[in-house]
């Protein structure tokens, strides 16, 4: 017969028969080679009623006791002494350590476990038996003959005994039915449902077990109120069910019943002074009821949420009490229109139509937006109802047209973003005026809402979907494991039984391990090894002789041992001295068992707990400060539970660093010492069964918000030929980490055993407050910390009273003083030294009055531990507040003290909601570096939710996009639950329907990516239907904005873009009359966190330029992802990409200067329509280049950048951002800071020579660039909150680029120098319209989405009969010869309308003749229109000859069309050819024609005539240094040429020697050159302002003399020095 033993890898099964091998080997099952190298453990488990008689243990039979306890594995990582055989004492077995999670036993004599001092390491006592000559017992296989321990007919009697019906068939479990058959260990399934396990494990519980179990149920309530009034009680205030609990007391029937019983008390006492006490008070019949060991209870729980959980709900009830629903301002139930913060100028006139169902068409005006709302609805009044007498303003409404928002009367039209919006867009102020009784409030909290806030519980917050492991599942296994040790010790009893079979036992408790997550802890496999053992050594009297006879033959008193064992069945007394001994290795093993459940409870949300009336009372009940304890800091590693398969091959060994940190600062670290290797026993495990300790960091010391690391790092496996490799040149690779909290929500310390899960070292610990990972297929670590009589709490700190040492800054030295400052100029994320921080943090209570020093201070500080927070929280209380921007930065990681960020909150207050809305991302992600739930910021974040319909709702998408991130997700869904659970009825079934409506459309976008691309179009629009008729019938408003309401689909106008992840163009009705289409794009499969990040920061830099009062027409538009990889964005209209503007003129159309302008022309219906345009394209330019150039944004090809109609300018696509170049193969595309080029000059000179408007505009780069760096801080610090983010790319790295984009080092001179040569490195460089023309080469596939084929490439828009007017008649009046460089000719024609007092001449070409007839014709193709010969429009063709015979022709053409039938002489095409164009104006036509003959340069010459050369520069003085600013010149020239190659040159004079002379590089060909060189004379003040600066500008000439072109002169003592003088000085004696 074959004894088959299964090892952790389930591939391999080997089998060990017994005619090879001694007995059944259990090494397999432990993981050991060796027993002597092991170290002993036995892990006590005794329960109050246990009865060990220890004085009888004599020393006959000491022998077998250090036969079988010599193998007994111990805590210690050494090897304990054994005492001697025959010493008068007790091997020291029974004293065992102590341990909170472990049965403890609290007998008044126990030898417990203690610290002997701060620095020890736990000592533990020793297990081991020695013998007389210092040798150690070890047990052999050898010193036991061989025999067959199972037989068949054996083990058929047991089965029988063990009245067991077979199981299913299972993988994971030894078949206790039939031994022959072959059955893995190793699973590749783990059971992690309850019916796995019912599945698993009926088979094995006898029927009639379930029939009692009821019973037992019910005699256990009473058996607990037996049980010490303590533990009763502790039962009772968790919340346990007695209906609910799981006894596992005995498997004897007769147990089942509680027989009252006198009284009594019985006191056990061992040599060494070691007792066991049992109450009088004990309601057992006999100590040998419950004396087994197996009184553990799993109790079911009937709450299973943690405590921080249930704080958190009563909280967020008591927050949503606060907000009833009449209250109006709190709960307005609609939403206001969004405000700016900062105003500035309200002196613009804006133009307002309003409409209103009282009155037929618009109510128009202009007026100031300094104008009250108010005051426009007293004037909407009067013009609707005339006599106003009996009515009041206060009656009516103003609502934005189109939005879903409101005006309220207590403002200007200033305060709000929409009429800015309006004003930069050139476009009127539309307004809805509505009466107040008609305002609907869809979005308010009801009554029904305040009542139903009382039925929030945990059950509604939890994110528990279903149980890890159940109540029941756990409950069946430990009462299979029960009854196999009842088995166990029934055969036992059998005096006949020649062998004990643990196998049945070894088999569920391998079932329990398995079902907690395959966690075998070593205290199992110790107490395995230990129960085989003594199975062994059951009944085998000649392999005892053998043993006793091996050790000392001579010794007469050995002799008597092995006499006496001989008979060892035949001694009653020696039979119960056997059966004690079971009872201790079954208490061990039940130990085991409790601790890895014990374990188990407190890492994961289970259903039930385990407890013991002996681990109830041994819990710590009282308190002790963390202060008074002065060990140090001392963690047990243990184990890796659950290691995966491929480590074992991929490293040689394994190491763990432990790291104590305090937010992003660590403390200290230790590592363990031995390296571990992968294990095998049940599971592969990794032991490391190491004690670190922390010499340097007291358990006093401790900071409150402390963490302990956890870095499990592998030595690679290196290949056999390079195996002679160095052992610290191997590398280390970091597999994982995981951490724990060394402070509790409750401020208590940590104690007792814990399981930790490993994150994957891809996943950063710094991006989340999760350090253990809660997955069941992670890997585990078992940890253990001291553990203490008391719980051990953090103290409360005591407010310090400083008062005394407080002074002003004033009172320091000046050079102190200087240096403080020049260190809190510093922005917050360039490192200050050491001594720095000294000095800040001696100077601290001097500068509360500097609220920007409040960061450096606290980085200064020397601790935060309990001694070091009164002085803080002083300076917290007396500090002067910083911005609510600026108080960002202490939710930084960095400072993760509770104080400190309860009063960065606290001013964070101050800003409002709109506000608000700006930073809401970088609050959300600030949320991770909370050390709790139960945060200032998420009340913070909550109660604003409830006072604001924005809020929510931005609120809502944000916490969506982070719940699928592995370390917040679970604190993003918990905020998320909440803020649904209060934000009322109507909020969530607003976001249902928005999140109805996205599914819709992904699965929309999933069918076009698997349709073919020529049924893609049907698809779509068949899936939209549906849509649309959702929408109908319930309206929403889209994710984008919550006043976007939409009721509908244009279906037919909808489309696809044909870019890879084919977005969906869409087109949403608004539900008010008249107002425009909602478009947006709905994409799926790209990262829109980037766009939004990116966006949101453009916006920011836009808020800080109009604050400053600069205006640059920044256009931006909003970008929500809604799930990973999706989202949707806002769609800006009337905008085209610049590839589409460049190739209307042609493929090489990147490469022509004139593109952009002419098409702003063609949207240009007057003159001052497109100066307007060019003014905003200038500014949006300039705002964009900055903007780019600090975000560092990259892949800029011309799709990716746009313009708008109006002239302005913007970008999309921010994939690749913070320097992350797109590259073509090796070749980096991006190769310039940012994007300009010689088109967009072109736009800005107003040509293609440079000219004073782009001076202008270098001085606007270089001006919001400043105002940027002047408010760094603010960027980075929104940055370095979104760092822990996940977007990729967005990392502390990223951080640094932006902070050395910003140039901190430069001075405001130095950083406008610097600028001014990036732009002029962008039109230097080529590259930029070469990338652009690759790209358009690539994409000439592109037809887009839009029906422009019957579009006139002159014209913009479409136009009617009824928009122009009708068409009377079209005369033919000249042909005209012009030159724009070349020489081309245009014909007039006479355009004479119905109903128009005067006709309009307008200007066509002949190719813009052919173009019109071409479309007729293919608009028409039936009709017959008279032909125009296609012929050439270049070289011979554009002589007068042919233009005289093109005339005639186009004369019939005309003539013909305007006679044929009425749908073709007035269609769109005709009356869009004979609209009036720019060129149509007067004089327009003829401003830049060049008559023939006539000489450029003489004309460019005058244009001079009468007009001042001037320079402009910047003059200061400081530290201890003139600097002079040459920025630029204009207007100047030379009699030799018009555009002369300039330079600047300077003198202080008087200066006889010439040793102040200073010039600038030369600037070629420009009659307006920028220099933006900074000149410096570093002179003492009172010898600058006596000299006089002359500065003279050169012709530079490569062969003659250098040319004088002007000179001035300024006297410095006239200006002041000390503040910057900017100023354009003219230029005298300019040579003629």
């Amino acid at each position: 017969m074959e004894d088959l033993i299964s090892f952790s890898d389930s591939s391999v099964t080997e089998k060990y028969n017994t005619s090879n091998h001694n007995s059944l080997d259990f090494e397999g099952f432990l993981g050991s080679k060796s027993n002597q190298n092991l170290p002993i453990q036995f892990l006590s488990y005794m329960p109050p009623a246990l009865t060990v008689d220890c004085t009888n243990l004599v020393p006959t039979i000491h022998g077998s006791l250090q036969y079988s306890w010599a193998q007994l594995p111990s805590f210690c990582p050494q090897r304990p002494s054994v005492p001697p055989l025959g010493a008068q004492h007790l091997p020291q077995i029974f004293h065992h350590p102590f341990h909170t999670d472990t049965y403890r036993f609290a007998a008044s004599n126990t030898c417990s476990y203690t610290m002997q001092h701060s620095n020890s390491t736990p000592e533990l006592a020793n297990s081991w038996i020695s013998h007389e000559d210092g040798s150690k017992s070890t047990y052999a296989k050898d010193d036991c003959p061989q025999r067959q321990l199972y037989s068949d007919r054996n083990f058929s009697k047991q089965t029988s005994k063990m009245n067991c019906t077979e199981k299913e068939r299972h993988n994971d479990l030894i078949d206790l039915c039939d031994v022959n058959s072959e059955i893995s260990l190793f699973s590749e399934v783990r059971p992690s449902t309850e019916d796995d396990i019912l599945e698993l494990f009926d088979p094995l519980i006898v029927e009639s077990r379930h029939k009692e179990k009821e019973k037992d149920l019910q005699v256990l309530s009473k058996r607990l109120l037996h049980t010490s009034v303590d533990t009763c009680e502790q039962m009772h205030n968790k919340g346990y069910n007695d209906k609910n609990l799981a006894d596992f007391s005995s498997s004897d029937s007769e147990n089942s019943e509680i027989e009252e019983k006198p009284k009594s008390s019985f006191n056990t006492t061992c040599k060494e002074g070691f007792s066991i006490n049992f109450s009088e008070n004990s309601n057992l019949k006999n100590p040998k009821e419950i004396g087994s060991g197996e009184n553990i209870w799993i109790l079911k729980k009937d709450n299973i949420f943690s405590t921080e959980l249930i704080t958190f709900c009563a909280e967020l009830k008591q927050l949503r009490s606060e907000f009833t629903y009449n209250d109006h301002n709190t709960n307005e139930g609609l939403v206001i229109s969004a405000v700016l913060e900062n105003k500035h100028n309200s002196s613009y006139n804006v133009k307002l139509e309003i409409c209103s169902e009282l009155y037929v068409g618009p109510i128009s005006f202009t007026c100031d937006m300094g104008t009250s709302i108010e005051h426009v609805i007293s004037h909407v009044v009067c013009s609707i109802f005339g006599d106003v007498t009996d009515l009041s303003v206060e009656n009516f409404i103003l609502k934005v047209h189109g939005l879903a928002e409101y005006l309220t009367c207590d403002s200007t039209l200033a305060d709000y973003e929409y009429v800015h919006y309006c004003r930069k867009h050139d476009e009127p102020v539309c307004l809805q005026f509505i009466e107040f009784k008609d305002l609907k409030h869809p979005l308010a909290r009801t009554l029904q809402d305040d009542t139903k806030v009382l039925d929030i519980k945990p059950t509604n917050l939890s994110l528990r979907s279903s149980l890890i492991v159940s109540f029941k599942a756990v409950n069946i296994v430990m009462e299979t494991l029960k009854n196999e040790v009842g088995k166990l010790k029934e055969l036992a009893k059998n005096l006949k039984q020649d062998i004990l079979q643990p196998l049945g036992v070894i088999q569920a408790v391998k079932a329990m391990c398995l079902l907690l997550f395959h966690v075998e802890t070593t205290e199992i496999s110790d107490s395995l090894q230990n129960l085989k053992g003594f199975c062994k050594t059951f009944g085998q009297s000649g392999c005892q002789m053998d043993f006793l006879l091996s050790q000392e033959e001579s010794s007469s008193e050995h002799t008597t041992a092995v006499q006496s064992m001989h008979t060892v069945k035949d001694n009653t007394y020696m039979y119960d001295q056997f059966h004690q001994r079971l009872e201790l290795i079954v208490n061990q093993l039940y130990g085991s068992v409790y601790q890895l459940l014990a374990m188990f409870c407190q890492a994961y949300e289970v259903d039930f707990i385990v407890e013991s009336p002996l681990a109830l009372k041994l819990k710590p009940s009282g308190m002790k400060d963390a202060t008074s304890i002065l060990d140090t800091l001392l963690v047990h590693v243990g184990s890796i539970h659950c290691c995966l398969p491929q480590w074992e091959s991929n490293f040689d060994n394994f190491s763990i660093l432990c790291t104590l940190c305090h937010g992003t600062q660590e403390i200290a670290s230790v590592s363990t010492l031995k390296p571990a290797f992968v294990k095998k026993s049940f599971f592969d495990r990794i032991v490391f069964d190491e004690w670190l300790e922390f010499q340097t960091v007291c358990l006093c010391r401790l900071p409150r918000e402390a963490k302990l690391y956890f870095t499990l790092t592998g030595i690679e496996t290196v290949n056999v030929e390079s195996r002679q490799v160095e052992a610290d040149q191997k590398e280390k690779i970091v597999i994982g980490w995981c951490g724990i909290k060394l402070f509790n929500f409750e401020d208590e310390l940590c104690q007792g055993d814990y399981l930790l899960g490993f994150w994957s070292d891809e996943v950063k610990k710094e991006m989340g407050p999760t350090l253990s990972n809660p997955s069941s297929n992670c890997p585990l670590l078992q940890i253990r910390f001291n553990e203490f009589e008391n719980k051990v709490v953090f103290p409360c700190v005591i407010q310090g009273d400083f008062a005394t040492t407080y002074k002003d800054i004033d009172h320091l030295d000046f050079i102190t003083r200087k240096h403080l400052l020049e260190i809190v100029q510093k922005d917050q994320f360039t490192t200050i030294s050491q001594e720095e921080k000294e000095l800040l943090w001696a100077n601290r209570h001097c500068m509360c009055g500097i609220p920007e020093a409040l960061p450096k201070i606290l980085q200064a500080a020397h601790g935060w531990d309990w001694a070091c927070l009164s002085d803080i929280y002083f300076l917290l209380q007396e500090w002067c507040p910083l911005p609510p921007v600026h108080a960002l930065v202490l939710l930084l990681g960095q400072f993760p003290d509770f104080k400190v960020r309860y009063t960065a909150v606290q001013w964070i207050k101050n800003v409002g909601c709109d506000e608000l809305c700006d930073y809401l991302p970088q609050l959300v992600q600030a949320l991770r570096f909370e050390t709790w739930d139960n945060s200032p910021l998420t009340w913070f974040l909550l109660e604003r939710s409830l006072t604001s319909v924005r809020v929510t709702h931005h609120l809502y998408w944000l916490l969506k996009q982070n719940i699928d991130d592995p370390l917040v997700g679970r604190r993003m869904q918990l905020i998320m639950n909440a803020l649904l659970a209060i934000s009322g009825k109507a909020m969530r079934k607003l976001f249902k329907n928005q999140e109805s409506l996205l599914n819709s459309l992904s699965d929309i976008a999933d069918q076009i990516k698997d349709a073919k691309d020529s049924i893609r179009l049907p698809t779509l629009l068949q899936g939209l239907e549906s849509v649309h008729h959702s929408l109908v019938d319930e309206p929403t408003v889209l994710p984008l904005s919550p006043s976007l309401e939409v009721c509908g689909l244009d279906v037919q106008c909808c489309s696809y873009f044909t870019s890879n992840t084919l977005p969906l163009k869409l087109v949403f009705k608004s539900p008010d009359k008249g107002a425009k289409s909602v478009e947006a794009i709905y994409k799926a499969g790209d990262d829109l966190r980037q766009d939004m990040l990116t966006i949101q920061m453009i916006r920011i830099m836009d808020k800080i330029w109009l604050k400053e009062e600069l205006d640059l027409k920044i256009i931006t538009f909003t970008c929500i992802p809604t799930a990973v990889k999706k989202g949707i964005v806002e769609m800006v209209t009337e905008a085209e990409t610049l590839r589409k503007i460049q190739t209307e003129h042609g493929l090489t159309g990147s490469f022509k200067d004139c593109s952009i302008a002419e098409w702003l022309q063609k949207h240009s219906t007057s003159e001052l329509e497109y100066q307007q345009a060019v003014e905003n394209f200038t500014l949006s330019c300039a705002g964009y280049c900055v903007a780019t150039y600090i975000l560092g944004i990259c892949d800029r090809h011309n799709d990716n950048i746009m313009l708008k109609t109006s002239g302005h300018v913007f970008h999309i696509d921010f994939g690749k951002f913070l320097g992350d170049a797109q590259t073509f193969g090796n070749i980096k595309r991006d190769r310039t800071p940012f994007i300009l080029t010689s088109d967009m000059v072109y736009v800005i000179n107003g040509g293609d020579k440079p000219s004073e408007k782009f001076q202008n505009f270098i001085d606007i780069c270089c001006q919001a660039f400043n105002i940027i760096r002047k408010q760094r801080n603010t960027l980075l610090n929104l940055f370095s909150l979104m760092a822990a983010s996940g977007i990729p790319g967005v990392t502390e790295n990223a951080v640094y680029y932006v902070q050395n984009k910003l140039l901190p080092q430069f001075t405001e001179a130095r950083a406008t120098e610097k600028f001014t040569r990036m732009i002029e490195e962008c039109l230097k460089s080529r590259f930029i319209q070469f990338n652009f023309f690759i790209h358009s080469l690539a994409q000439r596939r592109f037809t887009g989405d839009h029906n422009d084929q019957l579009l006139l490439s002159f014209s913009a828009k479409t136009f009617t009969k009824h928009t122009d007017g009708c068409i009377k008649s079209v005369e033919m009046i000249s042909c005209q010869k012009r030159y724009d460089p070349e020489k081309y000719y245009v014909y007039e024609l006479k355009v004479t309308r119905e109903n128009v007092s005067h006709s309009m001449n307008v200007y066509r070409t002949y190719r813009e003749f052919w173009e019109f007839h071409q479309k007729l014709c293919m608009m028409f193709p039936l009709a017959k229109f008279h032909p125009l010969p296609r012929g050439s429009f270049v070289g011979r063709s554009n002589i007068r000859e042919v233009a005289e015979q093109r005339r005639v022709e186009i004369d019939l053409f005309l003539k013909q069309l305007l006679k044929m039938a009425e749908e073709i002489a007035h269609c769109s095409l005709v009356y869009t050819f004979f609209h009036p164009i720019l060129r149509d104006q007067d004089g327009r036509l003829t401003q830049n024609v060049i008559p023939r003959g006539t000489n450029i340069l003489t004309q460019e010459q005058e244009s001079f005539v009468g007009v001042k050369s001037e320079v402009k520069l910047s003059i200061i003085y400081k530290n201890n240094s003139l600097f002079v600013m040459v920025m630029h010149a204009k207007n100047l020239r030379s009699s030799k040429y018009s555009a002369p190659d300039s330079y600047v040159k300077t003198y202080l004079i008087p200066d006889p020697h010439k040793l102040t002379k200073r010039k600038t590089k030369v600037v070629f060909k420009s009659t307006h050159p920028t220099f933006m060189e900074m000149l410096v004379y570093g002179l003492p003040l009172n010898v600058v302002k006596k000299r006089t600066l002359h500065l003279s500008v050169w012709n530079f000439d490569r062969v003659q003399e250098n040319a004088f072109l002007g000179s001035t002169t300024i006297s410095l003592e006239e200006l002041n020095l000390l503040k910057e003088n900017v100023k354009w000085y003219p230029l005298n004696s300019v040579s003629q």
